[in-house]
């Protein structure tokens, strides 16, 4: 249940990645800028984590990612130091390709470039 919006009832997850990819590759063919608002702590590494899924799967293209919170950023890395707290899926997805650390599309560069702190 999400405490932000618990009175309501979501659609299932694959609907939003359905979603998601569509805007992904509808903007990126067109050689446009995606920007995410993600106020919700844990949001965020939701909507990272499903990108990295989706340019996993060769869903959408590899694109880079800028996460501009810092309190996300914090949370982005309290993450990365448990892996321990992961569900199966999670630490699979982690095994395999270690996409959360390594990848160029990995949102370590936490700002875009040209802002300020």
């Amino acid at each position: 249940m999400e405490c932000t919006y618990g009175d309501r009832l979501h659609a299932p997850i694959g609907h939003a990645e359905d979603k998601l990819a569509d805007v992904v590759n509808r903007t990126a063919a067109r050689g446009g800028k995606i920007i995410v608002p993600c106020f919700a702590v844990g949001r965020t590494q939701q909507v990272v984590l499903m990108l990295h899924q989706l340019m996993d799967a060769k869903r959408i293209p590899s694109i880079p990612m800028f996460v501009d919170s810092p309190l996300a950023i914090n949370v982005t890395e309290v993450y990365r130091k448990h892996t321990e707290c992961y569900d199966q899926e999670a630490q699979k997805f982690l095994d395999d390709d270690q996409a959360l650390s390594t990848s160029p599309a990995s949102p370590t560069s936490a700002r875009p470039p040209n802002r300020k702190s």
